[in-house]
């Protein structure tokens, strides 16, 4: 993915979305506890809106990374994910109670690298596992 003309600093604010913003197809999102700044690990919960009257929505509860690496050429950036399995954070229960089933995240992460004046390169992977029934369908 390439963002031209925009800078680095710009789409750094919007792969961590520090507000928690919603965007398309989330139903909830917000940062649970503070940012501890000697690791700049954080976590969120999310909830998602899933296609289709069939399906419940699905929510993760994640931790995530991040960090800046200087080099000649210009500055990169990362920021990983995976998933929590903490109950006292936000419980299944509470998930279930809510309608939603809880997904796992088993990695996602983005690197981005500065491009100068022609914009900002980016690479993003990501592996969920979906949860319910659908784990089977979707790894068929």
């Amino acid at each position: 993915m390439l963002c031209r003309g925009a800078k680095l600093d710009r789409v750094k604010r919007w792969v961590l979305n520090s507000n928690r913003d919603l965007r398309e197809n989330h139903v909830e999102s917000h940062e649970i506890g503070g940012q501890n700044s000697s690791s700049e690990r954080r976590v969120f919960y999310l909830c998602r809106k899933f296609k289709g009257k069939l399906f419940s929505n699905r929510d993760f509860l994640f931790e995530g990374f991040d960090g800046s690496l200087e080099k000649k050429d210009g500055g990169e950036y990362h920021c990983v994910c995976r998933s929590l399995k903490d109950e006292r954070l936000h419980s299944r229960k509470k998930s279930n109670a809510a309608g939603r089933v809880r997904a796992t995240v088993q990695y996602e992460g983005w690197l981005l690298r500065d491009l100068g004046n022609a914009g900002t390169q980016g690479c993003f992977v990501q592996n969920i596992d979906p949860g319910s029934a659908l784990k089977g369908a979707f790894l068929k």
